[in-house]
């Protein structure tokens, strides 16, 4: 495995350094049927999150210093430059205790081969915060989240279809935690 290290800010005082949330996500190109679902379970169902734009499937989050934003940056273009844009397929709707529903992606094989490249970012995110990558453990699109009232209705909707869409991935986002939600700061492009 390939060690990652930067000597930029080397001598920086770690008690001024800030740290920030990160999370990867893969972007689904041909969101369509997501987004018409998504709005059904936000005029049906009063979904109670934003998802409009939340048509991707999360790979990884993490914690960073700012002074590594731009090593982890120029890795995971390398990262994304050398893999081949890809498609999954969804299967059928799946439900949280909490309410949230999603989109379950049947085989998701090149989401774990994806996932193991960009394992080499680990060790030096975890020498440098201390924590470690949270990798996603099932692949899933948010359709929504409902109250606990409109759950069970809701659960028994979503439980009546079945899905076969196949869902383009050609894009990873970083994003970035602000005051209130997460703001993509970088696009990184997969071979076509």
């Amino acid at each position: 495995m390939q060690q990652i290290t930067t000597s930029r800010h080397r001598n920086a005082d770690p008690i001024k350094q800030d740290i920030s949330q990160y999370r990867i996500v893969a972007v689904i190109d041909n969101d369509t049927f997501i987004k018409e679902e998504q709005a059904v379970c936000k005029k049906n169902y009063g979904s109670r999150n934003n998802t409009e734009n939340s048509t991707y499937i999360s790979l990884a989050s993490f914690t960073a210093k700012e002074e590594m934003e731009d090593t982890l940056l120029r890795w995971l273009r390398r990262i994304a430059g050398a893999e081949q844009a890809f498609s999954v397929v969804s299967n059928n709707f799946g439900f949280h205790p909490e309410g949230s529903i999603y989109l379950r992606i049947l085989d998701a094989s090149k989401l774990l081969n994806l996932k193991n490249h960009m394992q080499v970012l680990e060790p030096f995110i975890q020498s440098n915060t201390g924590k470690k990558v949270n990798w996603f453990k099932t692949a899933e699109v948010m359709i929504g989240t409902v109250e606990e009232n409109m759950h069970r209705e809701a659960a028994y909707h979503y439980a009546q279809q079945s899905s076969a869409e196949r869902l383009l991935i050609s894009h990873l986002y970083v994003q970035k935690k602000g005051d209130i939600d997460f703001t993509t700061i970088c696009k990184l492009p997969m071979q076509p």
